[in-house]
């Protein structure tokens, strides 16, 4: 499906892609450590003896935590998006507040990748692009086949260069 209005005329249609679910391990790490702190306090202090405050504020705590450590970075994760063309980058990100960058690929000055094991393993890394202005560098965390898009925008860039020389 063409997404007609968001491209300039004449671009190519790039396929928007998400950061890699990865990304949401740890924040599911968390909300496990917390459901088990929850339900170890509720063991240790008696529960159901009478005592109704403290499972309520245990679970209101446990409720805030989840949509602080679990909600909002799976929110985060679905709102972050790139959609490259051979001309341009869109980066777009934000949950409460959308953000929208707009970037040419004519201006781009170098693209390097950045990877962990961890991302070894899952096969994504960190994309770093770098553009001259304001906005400067461009980091693209838990990019899913980060190598691959890597040698793809190093020959965009490549071309580009050679296009320059005389």
């Amino acid at each position: 499906m063409r997404d007609s209005k968001s491209l300039a005329m004449g671009a190519e249609f790039g396929m928007p892609f998400h950061p890699h679910w990865k990304i949401l391990i740890w924040p599911f790490a968390k909300a496990g450590l917390l459901l088990a702190a929850v339900l170890a306090l509720l063991v240790l202090t008696g529960f159901g003896h009478g005592y109704l405050v403290l499972p309520l504020l245990l679970g209101a705590v446990a409720v805030a935590g989840l949509a602080r450590w679990v909600l909002y970075p799976v929110l985060e994760w679905r709102a972050t998006s790139w959609k490259v063309t051979h001309t341009r980058l869109r980066v777009r990100w934000g949950v409460v507040t959308r953000e929208e960058v707009d970037l040419t690929m004519s201006r781009l000055i170098d693209v390097s990748l950045k990877t962990t094991p961890l991302d070894g393993l899952f096969g994504t890394g960190t994309l770093i692009l770098e553009f001259p202005g304001r906005r400067g560098e461009v980091r693209m965390r838990g990019v899913p086949f980060a190598r691959d898009w890597n040698i793809l925008l190093n020959e965009i860039l490549d071309g580009k260069k050679k296009a320059a020389t005389p």
